[in-house]
């Protein structure tokens, strides 16, 4: 919209001197808007990648001096970096309403690997409880949307390079990355990325010309999230963290105990794909996050997402079981600390013996319409918040875990079952081709079913 619009619509005309006020915004709106277009629109991709230089802080403090620091960088093409939501809720999740527990306190230290040193509280299940209720509204709209169109998915990622090729036993050079993702961007679906600037060029975005990027640095994600960051920092370097991590063995050696930067990544993955779904450029009924480097990607092809589309309606997500014992870790978290956050039945402790648990969701492919992403979001945000303040962490398959145990009705699963982690891709691949139209359900008010 015209910024004099904006501004017209704030203003009430009692006298002369505010129909003086509205003219002089009129007059000068195609300016305005100008450097609104220069300051928050992020880039489309269609026929070419443009030269890529972020307009620095003073431009966006100062819309109208856009295009002149536009042209002292030679850029052929506005290309910026969108000035997200500051004060949104997706944006800065709340973590301060939770009692963190010390870990420095030096008792911690002598405790036996993954014992429950904290019995988590159901204070996150309420607030995250309390919170769906606004979303109830928005989710009958969504429920019997119809599609008939297998294009109508905008994939969304994320890409960083974090120094994964340094890991031992866990090494992925950034090449491997780059084979895979460009073998998804090629398949031609539309796409939202946040990416390093530096690593678009590394890419050939010819065959895609539905492609927007978000240039988006490590350091931007720290300043989104400080208190997150701040927090898995603190865990991940705390003695009994370590201590946990070298009993188990394989999670000393794994990212999100070695790199400094990786669980705030793949923990804050939902939060970007909300912002997609929000943002959503191509207008597109679905949208799905897929790892920029995940090993199933060059599986994915635009006339096998039939299957994907029938998980779509609510929040579609894969599992696997991951059975473990009390005193044992789940995806590095301790047990008993995941089995509290998922609840009945398999946090009783009178039968804790006798319930395996528990079921992973897998973090590399997710997504679904705009309203689910956004419900789900919400309750996603709240476990991890207490997890976190607890000084519980595995990574984010633990938090969807959680969420998708308490919250089953937001969710249609699939279980990877012997396809490992291809399990869906290979599945919807067998389908091929359908023109089934698919809808959606239940609505909230049948939700008490599958609770």
């Amino acid at each position: 919209e015209y910024m004099g619009v904006l501004f017209f619509s704030q203003i009430k005309m009692v006298n002369f001197n505010s129909f003086i006020v509205v003219l002089s915004v009129f007059a000068l709106s195609p300016l305005a808007y100008l450097g609104y277009v220069y300051v928050h629109k992020p880039i489309l991709f269609h026929d070419k990648i443009h030269t890529i230089d972020i307009l620095s802080t003073e431009a966006r403090n100062s819309p109208l001096k856009a295009s002149v620091i536009q042209k002292k960088h030679s850029v052929a093409k506005p290309i910026v970096k969108p000035i997200l939501p500051p004060e949104s809720d997706f944006w800065l999740p709340e973590i301060n309403h939770y009692d963190k527990v010390d870990l420095s306190d030096p008792s911690l230290e002598k405790l036996q690997p993954y014992s429950l040193y904290k019995v988590p509280t159901e204070e996150w299940f309420e607030r995250a409880t309390e919170k769906l209720k606004f979303h109830e509204e928005n989710l009958k709209h969504a429920i019997n949307h119809v599609v008939d169109d297998e294009q109508r998915i905008t994939v969304v990622s994320c890409l960083f390079d974090l120094g994964r090729d340094k890991l031992e036993g866990f090494t992925r050079t950034f090449d491997e990355y780059i084979q895979r993702f460009q073998a998804v961007i090629d398949v031609g679906f539309p796409m939202l990325i946040f990416m390093e600037t530096r690593k678009i060029s590394q890419f050939d975005w010819s065959k895609n010309k539905k492609v927007m990027i978000i240039p988006f640095e490590i350091q931007d994600l720290v300043q989104r999230y400080p208190k997150y960051f701040e927090r898995i920092e603190q865990i991940r370097s705390s003695p009994l963290y370590l201590k946990q991590a070298r009993h188990v063995g394989w999670l000393i050696q794994s990212p999100q105990a070695s790199l400094k930067h990786y669980n705030l990544m793949v923990m804050t993955k939902m939060f970007l794909l909300r912002y997609a779904a929000k943002l959503n450029p191509f207008h597109t009924q679905y949208q799905m996050f897929l790892d920029a480097g995940h090993l199933c990607g060059p599986i994915f092809d635009k006339g096998s997402v039939n299957l994907l589309r029938q998980h779509m309606g609510r929040m579609m997500v894969t599992y696997f079981d991951y059975f473990a014992g009390l005193h044992d870790e789940s995806h590095g978290m301790p047990q008993m600390a995941y089995r509290s956050y998922v609840g009945p039945p398999y946090n009783d402790e009178k039968t804790w013996g006798s319930n395996e648990c528990c079921r992973i969701v897998r973090g590399g492919i997710f997504g679904g319409t705009p309203a689910y992403i956004d419900a789900v979001a919400d309750a996603y945000n709240e476990i991890l918040a207490q997890s976190l303040a607890d000084g519980y962490m595995g990574t984010e398959e633990n938090i969807l875990g959680a969420t998708y145990y308490r919250f089953p009705h937001l969710f249609n699963a699939f279980s990877n079952a012997e396809g490992g982690n291809c399990g869906i891709f290979t599945k919807s691949k067998e389908m091929g081709v359908d023109t089934t139209i698919y809808k959606h359900g239940p609505t909230p008010d049948q939700w008490h079913d599958k609770k």
